[in-house]
């Protein structure tokens, strides 16, 4: 049931979340309207930003498979040999599947494989009890679960059944999984809170208004496309790698969260293009 559908049974007059689109619509609708038609091309854009963090990550591996090695022999005892086959599994993991869900191959065994490859640095790097890096890690995996919702979608109005009918049975599985997607690339943001400024105030506040928004699934697409404009901008200023010597500590870290933000911006964008799904207080709007 969306949430739409139980806000409508608390009675005959007008409800909460039916005022406030009343109210807004009239302002926002012509630019919901506006995003809903780029939404073939922001679908493929959000991918690639999606993905580009585990390019990232795959590349960074191969490119400094001595120091990793290293750090695996070091924090876990292990053999040089053991050491360099984790590293080049760990390459591997990353690279393949995001290459076979970009060509649109095997995604649900790609996404669960990406989804691993999560689970499996945080226990490498010993970053289970790291609370930033965690909510990172699972805005990541909140976009592929986007990822996902959309497969699910595409296969059944091609393959299961007419348009008509294939529209109701995806709800009872994608929305569920925009939802779990939308709360866990909501959760990222919550690491770039940082009141320590007046300007800086003021920024934070309206993103944690537009974060509440998503969450809830009200005004999604706009409220997502502003957000996304607001990370790129910061992704920028903050996470300048570029502004770096590549052999420096800095560039590693700032190479790492530019990339990881990407992936949260590309889970933004899945939302613009897909929106939020039935249980969301959009959905309100369409069924009262």
């Amino acid at each position: 049931m969306s949430l739409g559908g139980e806000f409508g049974a608390a009675g005959n007059g007008p409800v909460p979340a039916q005022a406030l689109h009343r109210m807004v619509d009239p302002y926002l609708g012509g630019f919901e309207r506006a995003l809903t038609q780029w939404s073939p091309k922001l679908l493929s854009l959000a991918r690639i930003c999606i993905l580009s963090t585990y390019f990232e990550d795959g590349v960074r591996m191969i490119l400094q498979r001595r120091e990793q090695a290293l750090h695996f022999k070091r924090e876990w005892g292990l053999g040089y040999t053991p050491a360099y086959m984790f590293v080049f599994l760990n390459m591997l993991l990353q690279l393949l599947p995001a290459a076979l869900i970009l060509f649109r191959k095997h995604v649900k065994a790609s996404c669960a494989c990406l989804a691993g490859v999560v689970v499996l640095q945080t226990i490498a790097y010993n970053m289970v009890f790291d609370l930033r890096f965690f909510m990172r890690n699972a805005a990541v995996v909140g976009g592929l679960l986007f990822i996902l919702a959309d497969e699910m979608q595409q296969a059944s109005n091609i393959f299961s059944m007419p348009l008509f009918m294939a529209a109701t049975s995806d709800n009872k599985s994608t929305n569920w999984l925009q939802l779990a997607g939308r709360m866990l690339i909501v959760a990222m943001f919550m690491t770039l809170v940082m009141f320590d400024s007046g300007l800086r105030i003021f920024i934070e506040v309206i993103g944690l208004v537009l974060v509440l928004a998503v969450a809830v699934g009200f005004q999604t697409k706009v409220s997502a496309a502003v957000l996304v404009c607001m990370l790129m901008i910061e992704n920028v200023l903050l996470n300048a790698f570029w502004m770096q010597r590549p052999s420096s500590t800095a560039f590693d870290f700032k190479l790492y969260d530019f990339f990881q933000t990407m992936s949260v911006i590309g889970g933004l964008l899945m939302i613009v293009a897909l929106g939020p799904g039935g249980v969301s207080l959009d959905q309100s709007k369409k069924s009262l």
